[in-house]
């Protein structure tokens, strides 16, 4: 139900996705009536949407199917269907024959995306296609379908998708590079000098940051399985709580409140609650989100303060990068909120 009010949600967003959604709205056919089968049920859905109330919360497998017709001049040609933000292993199957994925990890177990297939020309000679797609729900958002599905002319795909996958490849790449030599650093600084514990809290803070990346980048999952967003919430708790005494103590502040633990304790409890064969993450999701939503204000209060008493230009950026994350946090955790994508899946 939360997904369904984000789609509309969504819209106030307007001035901030208008120049992306623009881009991509008039290309190709949107694919927004599906045909859903699980188990005994079947029934007509609307994309984007979620399947939550059809599904049970366990492991489980459905389809999705839809005829499309097809341009004249499409016939006989190559065609991609494309889906931008759907977090789930799916395969695809036109006429009864599977279509090999184009950009799928090879390491994906629960989770995957965004979804590429290239319809062969020998497929498409027909006025319509007969479109299959089957996906596992190992996790609740394999419900989520935040996407259109979308038909486009070439082996290219739709510009939306191809904007989300380079974009965050591109980021998510650039900041292992970043993050992984900062951390470094900081350790190698701590363990030159063992009494500054700024360097080894900071060293923590960019380390456990660096498996959000790498989450995002597939590599997390051959490790430890469907259980990896369990461990990407507890990271992201730690990198903040760990930032807020970080901050502190670099800044001479006054000491983390046992509010803070006690919040952070919380978070981790939530996660292991949702470790589970089935991952449900809503109440971690809304454990870390609030975590994350009162830590970065609480960040930029005090250092707002201590920019008001005793401006520095140290300060003053510590403040521009807290700033910058609470702007690029809330896409992120209104998806893991169930509130759908803002941004089509780009991960900022």
């Amino acid at each position: 139900m939360g997904a369904t009010y984000g789609y509309r949600l969504s819209a106030l967003f307007a001035p901030l996705i208008l120049a992306f959604t623009f881009a991509c709205s008039a290309e190709g056919i949107e694919l927004s009536q599906w045909q859903f089968d699980h188990e005994d049920q079947s029934l007509a859905v609307s994309l984007p949407g979620s399947l939550d109330d059809h599904l049970p919360l366990e492991r489980t497998e459905f389809s999705l199917s839809a005829t499309a017709k097809i341009p004249d001049k499409w016939r006989g040609q190559a065609i991609s269907l494309s889906i931008s933000s759907w977090a789930t292993v799916a395969t695809l199957e036109v006429a009864g024959e599977r279509v090999p994925s184009s950009h799928s990890w090879d390491s994906a177990r629960y989770r995957d995306g965004p979804h590429h297939w290239v319809i062969p020309g020998r497929l498409t000679t027909a006025g319509e296609l007969t479109l299959t797609m089957q996906a596992r729900s190992y996790w609740s958002p394999a419900a989520w379908v935040n996407t259109v599905p979308r038909l486009t002319l070439g082996d290219e795909g739709d510009s939306q998708t191809r904007t989300v996958r380079r974009f965050n490849d591109a980021t998510n790449w650039l900041a292992i590079g970043t993050l992984g030599t900062i951390a470094f650093t900081y350790l190698l600084l701590f363990l030159f000098d063992r009494s500054q514990k700024t360097y080894l809290a900071l060293a923590i803070q960019t380390g456990t940051t660096l498996y959000f990346i790498c989450y995002h980048l597939g590599f997390t999952q051959p490790v430890f399985g469907y259980l990896d967003s369990v461990v990407m919430a507890m990271s992201i708790a730690t990198a903040i709580t760990v930032g807020i005494f970080a901050l502190r103590s670099r800044f001479g502040l006054p000491r983390m409140s046992r509010w803070w633990w006690f919040a952070y304790a919380l978070t981790l409890v939530m996660a292991v609650y949702v470790a589970r064969p089935f991952v449900v993450v809503g109440p971690a999701a809304v454990a870390l989100v609030s975590t994350l939503t009162i830590g970065i204000g609480s960040q930029l209060w005090q250092l707002g303060r201590l920019i008001r008493r005793e401006p520095s230009a140290e300060a003053i950026l510590e403040f521009l990068c807290w700033t910058s994350l609470a702007v690029a946090t809330p896409a992120d955790g209104l998806f893991f909120l169930g509130f759908g994508e803002l941004l089509g899946g780009i991960r900022l």
